[in-house]
């Protein structure tokens, strides 16, 4: 729940209702607002607008927006010390944590794939470490969810989890990036560097390499399938594509565009997903960054890796574009992997 500046029934209040609703930025009068009379100690009871009611009390927090989902009513509510029914998900909701400030959310948040047999309950539990965290999980529009939210995931949707701890400037890291990758590496630098802690790459001229191959090869996220239809890779044995039809099946796809059914078999095997079969997963975030990072890490592109070319007695930008594909556009990539690696050191 958030929490407002010592306030009366005479004090201005700034609201800024979204997403999909009437903006409200003028400053007004919160008589105007209120449903009941002002709670005591500089506390403010409920105020109503439309069709929202919010519930408010003293903080000395400065809030400038709230994001107000449409058709939610939020309430001035308590957690329980029960536990819940609700399929294996959580204790009660503070359904106050509705709200959330929206600036910035994304900055600290990586996005995840609800896949099928998955609840917030064992996400948070898997990936933040503790199944108690499923509140803080959020939502596209950065709110979190409700109990009934949390029991109506579809499989494919995006829910975005929580990177407090990351050691990464990710504000720095993002106000680098050209505005037009901007929308997709809210989503993709998160997760890739997600993935990095959990390869164990500690390096930061590697981290910067995979960051700069990322860039280069789908503009973070923004181009998950080869623009082109792959009959170019059609017959090529050296990629595996020995069956009529592998070229634009299995043509490049995910942050680093795997490309060749030997690559689709052999990560099919490794992730325990059939790739082979279906193909389009590979541009899926999650498996995406684990195919970035990992083969990267392990030299499975070409049989070099970043160990190979920046470690603790080399640091060869130019050269580590042998893991993924000769030295086409070397240069580019190691000038983009300088950028990178300034701002993480």
């Amino acid at each position: 729940m958030f929490d407002f500046p010592e306030m009366d029934a005479n004090s201005p209040l700034n609201l800024s209702i979204n997403p999909n609703s009437t903006q409200l930025t003028d400053s007004l009068d919160v008589p105007d607002l209120l449903t009941s009379t002002p709670a005591p100690n500089n506390q403010l009871g409920a105020i109503e607008v439309e069709n929202w009611q919010l519930s408010l009390e003293y903080s000395p927090i400065d809030v400038d927006s709230l994001l107000v989902p449409q058709s939610i009513e939020v309430e001035k509510a308590s957690t329980s010390n029960s536990t819940t029914e609700l399929d294996n998900i959580s204790k009660d909701l503070l359904t106050g944590q509705i709200l959330s400030s929206g600036i910035g959310t994304l900055n600290r948040v990586r996005p995840y794939t609800i896949k099928p047999g998955d609840t917030l309950w064992n996400i948070a539990q898997q990936e933040l470490g503790n199944p108690y965290n499923w509140v803080n999980i959020q939502k596209e529009d950065g709110t979190t969810f409700t109990e009934a939210e949390a029991r109506n995931l579809q499989i494919g949707q995006l829910v975005y989890l929580p990177m407090s701890n990351s050691p990464f400037e990710l504000d720095q890291i993002l106000d680098s990036v050209e505005p037009s990758m901007l929308p997709y590496a809210q989503d993709s630098i998160p997760l890739i560097l997600s993935q990095v802690e959990q390869s164990g790459i500690t390096d930061q001229a590697q981290i910067a390499y995979i960051l700069a191959t990322a860039e280069h090869e789908s503009h973070l996220g923004r181009w998950m399938e080869e623009l082109s239809d792959g009959w170019q890779y059609e017959g090529r044995q050296d990629l595996g594509n020995i069956h009529p039809g592998d070229g634009p099946r299995f043509k490049g796809r995910g942050y680093i565009q795997i490309t060749g059914r030997s690559n689709y078999q052999y990560w099919s095997n490794i992730l325990g997903i059939d790739l082979v079969n279906n193909p389009q997963r590979a541009s899926e975030p999650e498996i995406a960054a684990t195919i970035l990072v990992q083969g990267m890490r392990d030299g499975t592109f070409t049989g070099v890796s970043l160990n190979d070319y920046i470690n603790n007695s080399q640091l060869d930008f130019y050269n580590a574009r042998r893991i993924v594909n000769r030295l086409d556009r070397a240069s580019e990539i190691a000038a983009i992997a300088e950028d990178y690696l300034r701002i993480l050191t």
